[in-house]
This record gives C-alpha cells, structure tokens and sequence, in this order.
C-alpha cells in the first residue's frame, strides 16, 4: 500500500514539474518582452532632411474614378 501511495505522490509531482515547465514556455516574459518600450528615438540630420522633403513634397493618392452611381442592381434576380 505505501510502495502505490509513494508511486502515485513521484507521478503527480513530476506532472506538476512538467506542466510548470509547458507554462513557462508558453508565457511571455513581459519584462524581457517590454524592455526597450519607453525608448524615444531621437532624430538625426538624415531623418530631418527626409521630414523636410515630405513637407515640402507630399504624396498624394491618386484620384480613382470609378462612379457606379449609373448603375442600378435588380430587385428581382430570381428567375423562374
């Protein structure tokens, strides 16, 4: 009877190893994962020279003239 109670109590414990681990490979680490968040980037001379060729240049969508407005669907599809 112990020999079965000790056999069950190493099965169960080796379980609960084995689903800490699942768990911890699973999860993110927030902290590893978030560590470079709070950063700011500052701008250099190349990145205001291109700021100042987007102002200076926008880029505009070009118009799609597509109007469906002429066209009606039918009520009626369906034919018997």
């Amino acid at each position: 009877m112990d020999k079965e109670l000790v056999k069950y109590f190493v099965q169960e414990c080796r379980e609960e190893m084995e689903w800490k681990e699942r768990c911890r490979q699973n999860f993110i680490e927030f902290d590893n994962y978030f560590k470079f968040s709070g950063k700011v980037e500052t701008k250099d001379n190349k990145f205001r020279e291109y700021e100042n060729l987007l102002t200076a240049y926008p880029i505009l969508k070009p118009k799609i003239h597509n109007n469906m407005d002429k066209y009606q669907l039918k009520k009626n599809r369906l034919v018997w």
